[in-house]
């Protein structure tokens, strides 16, 4: 029925609303519509881009090309049939971009999406009825709603214009959305965190409250914010340079999108905690070929001297159940992992298994980061502290 093709640009935020939002452009189309005011995500009552973006540094722009086959558009022949079409594969299209985006927002801390078009969680929005969004937590205001020259965006940053027809289905259609990100993390872009292997034999239920007993003991709060399972892929020269240079590279999927990670050389810092560089780049075509992601892996290869893109190739995999605890402690929020692990190689095979545990600093102040690890390392000997990355661990155990 149809074939989508997928493109992202990257953009600092500060330049996508001053280039192309145009609102006072836009409001009288806006107000056209039979449904102003009736829709959550829509105006009136879209805050202004520009001060909306001001937190935000930087934000990936994508675009989905929803390509219908002849006989798709052949079938398109009442008005009726034709929007049956069209929700069938545009409609499912935005629908996935969505639920990427949201699933990108939950490994990006602080990162927003914007929606591509009206908000279509609900069958009839409860605005139209004077009431509260239903969905707030996962509502995203539209993409034109704050006034964006949607057709400009497509063109000059996508290479996709948009098309219309009179009647039937066009050649194409184009969804358009995006997801903001914050600048720079805790401790100027390093990652700092303390990781344990878990020797513990115990139920893994009952070694976790133990570990939150332990934390709430030395007065902190810990609240659970639930499970999540993970899929990386980690890549490597021929001759294991990352490997060797203490780095790593991995592809971790988030519903139809991806989030691709850099981990730089680690650096020792007091009470055996390590920092390290993190750079992270969300990749919605899957690929490493890009002239985007290319650009990214370039930059962080110049790190590795004698490296380059063309270079990569997949290494291992990895297959987590990860489960998430808020740990705060006054000064500081750190976030609590407790990992089920699975490491497999390039060629399959089965896989080795582990349980981890991660304390990552977060927000606030980070010299509790330090306190809190080794009290637990104290009350818990079947915690042994790992220096590594799961890519190092995963080539460790495989061989």
């Amino acid at each position: 029925m149809y074939r989508a093709q997928v493109k992202a640009v990257t953009l600092p935020a500060a330049q996508w609303p001053e280039e192309f939002c145009s609102p006072g452009r836009f409001a009288e189309a806006c107000k056209a519509c039979p449904d102003y005011g009736r829709i959550w995500s829509c105006p009136p009552g879209v805050p202004a881009a520009r001060e909306a973006f001001a937190p935000y540094e930087r934000v990936h722009i994508v675009g989905v090309k929803v390509i219908y086959d002849e006989a798709a558009r052949a079938a398109a022949v009442t008005p009726e049939r034709t929007e049956e079409l069209r929700r069938a594969a545009y409609g499912e299209a935005k629908a996935v971009l969505r639920e990427s985006l949201l699933e990108l927002e939950k490994v990006l801390p602080g990162s927003w999406s914007v929606a591509a078009g009206r908000c279509e969680l609900c069958s009839r929005c409860s605005r139209a009825d004077g009431e509260p969004c239903r969905r707030p937590e996962r509502m995203r205001l539209s993409f034109s709603g704050f006034g964006f020259d949607l057709g400009r965006v497509a063109e000059e940053l996508l290479g996709m214009p948009l098309l219309w027809a009179a009647e039937g289905l066009p050649e194409y259609h184009v969804a358009v959305a995006a997801l903001l990100e914050r600048g720079a993390q805790p401790e100027d872009g390093l990652e700092l965190e303390q990781k344990y292997i878990v020797a513990d034999t115990q139920p893994w239920d009952q070694f976790q409250d133990e570990v939150m007993g332990v934390l709430r003991r030395m007065g902190c709060t810990v609240e659970r914010q639930g499970d999540v399972r993970q899929r990386d892929v980690y890549y490597d020269t021929a001759d294991d340079a990352l490997l060797r240079g203490g780095c790593s590279l991995r592809m971790r999927t988030a519903g139809e999108a991806a989030l691709l990670t850099w981990k730089g050389k680690p650096a020792e810092r007091q009470g055996g905690l390590f920092a390290r560089r993190e750079e992270e780049l969300p990749v919605f075509d899957g690929d490493l070929r890009g002239e985007r992601v290319r650009t990214f892996l370039r930059s962080c290869l110049a790190e590795l001297p004698g490296t380059g893109p063309e270079m990569l190739k997949r290494c291992a995999e990895v297959e987590n159940h990860r489960r998430l605890v808020r740990v705060a402690d006054g000064g500081g929020v750190y976030e609590l992992a407790f990992d089920e692990v699975a490491y497999t190689g390039p060629a399959g095979g089965h896989p080795c298994r582990e349980r981890q545990m991660e304390l990552e600093h977060k927000a606030g102040g980070s010299e509790g980061l330090a306190r809190l690890a080794a009290a637990l390392q104290s009350a818990l000997p079947g915690l042994v502290c790992a220096q590594g990355s799961k890519y190092q661990r995963a080539r460790t155990l495989l061989g």
